[in-house]
């Protein structure tokens, strides 16, 4: 028995030996296996040269997203059109979500000017409070809205033509209150030897 290693046997050799008894293939047919392996080889040699660097980078990026954002870029795919209009369609509705809750969230109130209708909205329900059927009141509101700061009030007496003022307040406050469903918050804000004023944490919007 030799001690020699035996020799590795190439790819042309083994499918020659698994496949076909080596009689039936020809010195040419072996060479001809023996160079379809070695071709073999070199493309493999090839895509795994292109495909290393690459698989480093991407476990780069998932490891250390935030130190290499340039590398993030390389591998952005172009989409449709369709796809961006879409992320830009949620991404609006995501917005107007965020809005809608804010305003839900703080006392924000739709005042329409001509109609006299006061409107708050909560969980997609409008809620009104109608002042077109008093005019003292709604000629209250506007003053406050106005001036935007406090009203003495024998002044704002005057002006509305009544020298009930804390009566009239009262009422308003009652009315809207209830009917915009402010949760005891008070519309208009009394303050001894000040006067009145639009109480600051309601936000009242005129239309």
């Amino acid at each position: 028995m030799s001690d020699k290693p035996e020799k590795p046997q190439t790819v042309g050799e083994l499918v020659a030996k698994t496949y076909l008894p080596k009689s039936v293939l020809s010195d040419i047919q072996i060479a001809q296996f023996q160079e379809i392996g070695k071709q073999y080889y070199e493309v493999m040699e090839q895509v795994k040269k292109i495909a290393e660097p690459i698989i480093d980078q991407m476990k780069l990026i998932h490891e250390r997203p935030r130190l290499l954002p340039e590398m993030k870029d390389m591998f952005v795919i172009n989409r449709p059109v369709e796809y961006e209009i879409l992320e830009e369609l949620r991404e609006m509705n995501r917005n107007h979500k965020q809005i809608y809750a804010s305003q839900e969230s703080s006392n924000v109130i739709i005042y329409d000017t001509k109609s006299g209708s006061l409107d708050r909205t909560i969980g997609g329900k409008c809620f009104s409070y109608d002042l077109s059927e008093n005019g003292m009141r709604k000629k209250l509101l506007d003053t406050l809205l106005d001036r935007g700061g406090y009203i003495k009030t024998k002044e704002l007496g005057k002006i509305i033509g009544s020298i009930a003022v804390a009566k009239v307040v009262q009422t308003f406050n009652d009315y809207a209150t209830n009917a915009l469903r402010l949760k005891n918050v008070k519309v208009i804000k009394g303050k001894k030897g000040s006067g009145y004023r639009i109480n600051p944490k309601v936000h009242i919007e005129r239309v």
